[in-house]
C-alpha cells in the first residue's frame, strides 16, 4: 500500500503543500530516499528551482511578419560553416519588423520587462565607439477595445558593438513592465526597429538575429 505524507513548505520563495507518495518500506517510487530528511532536501531545493519563466514575445529572424511600408527585410549569410538568418536594418531609414501575440494571464506589471536585442554589423567592422539604437513599439488592447490604436514607444539608447567581424552582438535593456501600456490578457502588437544613436552611427545594415520582450509573470 502506498504511503502518503504532505508537508508545508515554507521558504524565502514559496509557501506550499508538498505531497510525496511512496509504497510501504518507507521509500520513494523508485526506491532512492529512504528517510524523510532526504526527501525534504530533494523537495526544498525543487521548490528553490521553481521559478515562474517569463513571457516571451518575439523570436528569431524569419519568425516576424513586415508592414507594407519600410520592411526590414530577410536575409541569409552564409559562411564556411554554414548560413544564419537576418533581418537587415538600414543606418538612414528606419525599418520594421512587426508581429502580434497575447499577454499572459498573471502578468506582473511592477516587474522588469526586458528587452533583448542580438544581432551583428553587417558590412563593416566597427570600431570601439560605433553605436546603433533600437526601438520597440508596443499597442495592446483587452476585449471591446479596437486593436487600430497608437504604439507606446521605448528606445534603448545607444548600443555599443563588437568589434569583430560577424561576432553577436547580445543587446538588452529593461523597463517596468507597466510602462509598455500592457495589461494581463491583451492582444498585443509589436514592432522592432533601428533608429539612429546620440553619435557615431553603425554605417550600413545591421542584421537583427533575434529580439524579444520577455514579461515578467506573478
Amino acid at each position: 500500500m502506498a504511503k502518503i505524507e504532505t508537508y508545508t513548505l515554507l521558504t524565502t520563495y514559496h509557501a506550499s503543500n508538498v505531497v510525496i507518495i511512496g509504497d510501504s518500506q518507507d521509500t520513494d517510487v523508485e526506491g532512492d530516499f529512504k528517510t524523510k530528511s532526504q526527501r525534504l532536501s530533494v523537495i526544498v531545493a525543487a521548490a528553490l528551482d521553481d521559478t515562474k519563466a517569463d513571457q516571451v514575445i518575439g523570436g528569431a529572424a524569419g519568425s516576424f511578419d513586415y508592414p507594407t511600408t519600410n520592411p526590414a527585410p530577410l536575409d541569409t549569410d552564409t559562411g564556411t560553416n554554414g548560413s544564419i538568418k537576418r533581418q537587415l536594418m538600414d543606418d538612414t531609414t528606419e525599418e520594421f519588423v512587426i508581429g502580434q501575440d497575447k499577454v499572459c494571464s498573471d502578468l506582473n506589471l511592477s516587474g522588469n520587462a526586458t528587452i533583448i536585442v542580438d544581432g551583428y554589423a553587417v558590412l563593416t567592422t566597427p570600431s570601439t565607439t560605433t553605436k546603433i539604437e533600437m526601438t520597440v513599439r508596443v499597442s495592446s488592447k483587452t476585449a471591446g477595445e479596437s486593436w487600430d490604436a497608437a504604439f507606446t514607444t521605448t528606445v534603448s539608447g545607444d548600443l555599443t558593438l563588437k568589434t569583430t567581424q560577424d561576432a553577436f552582438d547580445h543587446h538588452s535593456f529593461t523597463v517596468i513592465a507597466s510602462t509598455l501600456g500592457i495589461a494581463a490578457n491583451d492582444d498585443v502588437r509589436y514592432k522592432f526597429s533601428r533608429t539612429a544613436p546620440a553619435s557615431l552611427n553603425l554605417s550600413g545594415d545591421y542584421g537583427v538575429i533575434y529580439g524579444a520582450i520577455r514579461l515578467p509573470r506573478t
